[in-house]
């Protein structure tokens, strides 16, 4: 049995592995269902303190720590997270 082109696919030339990845498989998510769960968490408390919730960034540097944990992807994620707030807040955190 011989194969057979269907399609001609563009090349995928200056695009992360992630984005072919969604383009060939649908995926979405970049990493496990709790690690997905705990960048929502992530996120979520990261708008609560830029909405001035400071009380919450105690809580928000500790689901960071866990995240960086993680692995090297999701530490950087979570670096650039962390300058930018620190940015938009004024302050380091």
């Amino acid at each position: 049995m011989a194969s057979r082109l269907e399609t001609v696919e563009e090349s995928k030339a200056g695009s992360s592995y992630s984005l072919v990845l969604n383009d060939i498989f649908t995926i979405d998510e970049l990493f496990d269902i709790e690690t997905e769960s705990q960048f929502d968490h992530f996120y979520q408390l990261e708008d609560d303190i830029i909405e001035g919730h400071d009380e919450k960034i105690p809580l928000f540097l500790e689901v960071a720590r866990q995240l960086m944990e993680k692995g090297i992807e999701s530490r950087e994620i979570v670096g650039i997270e962390l300058r930018q707030i620190s940015i938009i807040l004024n302050k380091e955190l």
